[in-house]
């Protein structure tokens, strides 16, 4: 079975007054279980690409880089199962035990994420979610952080932040 997979090259550029911008370039891989197509092909096309790109901007490229992502799945439909608003989440804060510290932001969270009662309308991650305890064991395998550590090695806490949607601003009139 075909694994399609939308491969991108990011492009971080400033300007000598500090602001930044952002380029991508998306591609796409048809069968990416199939690729020859090795990192090091990815990151020397990702080198090349800032070389052309660095002759076209008047702004110096800070940052480059390359993502993949792949097992995509079709949008949710009403047919599908009902999924809960993404603009609910909880923020997760986490050390990798190497003075490193890092956030995450869980959308739409399930309540298995969250201890039961909470005081003063405070909803409070559980810290022996066995969600939780699933996610620092697939981070602590394989990455690893800036400053030499575990991603998500120690969990220093977690609550659920709700937003509104944004709103939308017309200019009325001239």
């Amino acid at each position: 079975m075909a694994v399609p997979a939308i491969q991108e090259y990011l492009y971080e550029v400033q300007d000598d007054r500090g602001f930044r911008a952002h380029m991508r370039l998306t591609g796409f891989i048809a069968d990416v279980s199939a690729a020859t197509v090795h990192l090091s092909v990815i990151a020397g096309n990702a080198g090349a690409i800032g070389t052309a790109l660095q002759a076209m901007t008047n702004a110096k490229i800070v940052s480059t880089g390359f993502a993949m992502r792949f097992d995509i799945a079709q949008e949710p439909t009403s047919e599908s199962g009902v999924y809960q608003l993404v603009e609910q989440g909880a923020i997760l804060s986490f050390g990798d035990g190497n003075t490193g510290r890092e956030r995450l932001t869980i959308p739409a969270p399930v309540d298995a994420l969250f201890l039961t009662g909470g005081a003063d309308n405070l909803i409070v991650v559980d810290p022996a979610a066995s969600v939780l305890t699933a996610l620092q064991s697939a981070t602590t395998t394989d990455i690893v952080t800036a400053t030499g550590g575990q991603w998500g090695a120690q969990f220093f806490g977690g609550q659920l932040k709700g937003t509104k949607p944004r709103v939308r601003r017309v200019l009325q009139g001239a």
